[in-house]
C-alpha cells in the first residue's frame, strides 16, 4: 500500500508499530541486564514459543498481508516455507514450559477486549484465534484463502 494509506481508521504503519512497540520493545526491554552465558546452545523449537510477542506481530502482519493480497479477484499463489502444525494447544507440556503466550497472545487479547477502536488486521488476527489453541501461519492461510 501506499506509504500513507489508511487500513479502517488508523494509519497501517502506526498500527504495526503501536503493535511491535507493545508486544516485542517492550518485553525485551525487561530482559536486559540478564546476560545469556556464550556457551548455552539453545536449539529452536516452535511449540514452546507460540503466541509469544514475536511470533502474535508475525502473525498480524500475515494476516494483513493475505487480507491485502485477496483483496482483488487476481490469482495468488501461497508458499508458507517454515509451516509448523497450524493448530498449538495452549496447555501442551512444551507451550506451558515458557509460556510464552502470556505475554504476547494473550496480553494482547485482554488489551483489545472492549476497545471500540482496533485496527482491523489485529481484529481479524484475534478472531482467528481458538480459546484453547493457537492458531499459526498455516491455519491463518488456509483461513484467508
Amino acid at each position: 500500500p501506499p506509504r500513507n494509506a489508511v487500513v479502517g481508521a488508523i494509519p497501517l504503519q502506526a498500527a504495526m508499530c503501536s503493535l511491535l512497540l507493545l508486544l516485542v520493545v517492550a518485553p525485551a526491554a525487561a530482559l536486559r541486564g540478564t546476560p545469556l552465558r556464550a556457551t548455552t546452545r539453545l536449539d529452536y523449537d516452535h511449540l514452546y514459543h507460540i503466541g509469544s510477542p514475536v511470533d502474535v506481530f508475525k502473525h498480524c502482519v500475515l494476516t494483513a498481508l493475505l487480507r491485502r493480497c485477496t483483496e482483488k479477484a487476481s490469482p495468488l499463489t501461497y508458499v508458507e516455507t517454515h509451516a509448523g502444525r497450524g493448530l498449538y494447544p495452549f496447555d501442551s507440556e512444551e507451550a506451558a514450559t515458557l509460556a510464552e503466550f502470556e505475554d504476547g497472545h494473550h496480553k494482547l487479547r485482554a488489551r483489545a477486549a472492549g476497545r471500540e477502536k482496533l485496527h482491523a488486521d489485529i481484529a481479524a488476527y484475534l478472531a482467528a484465534q481458538r480459546p484453547e489453541e493457537y492458531v499459526g501461519s498455516a491455519a491463518l492461510a488456509a483461513l484467508a484463502l
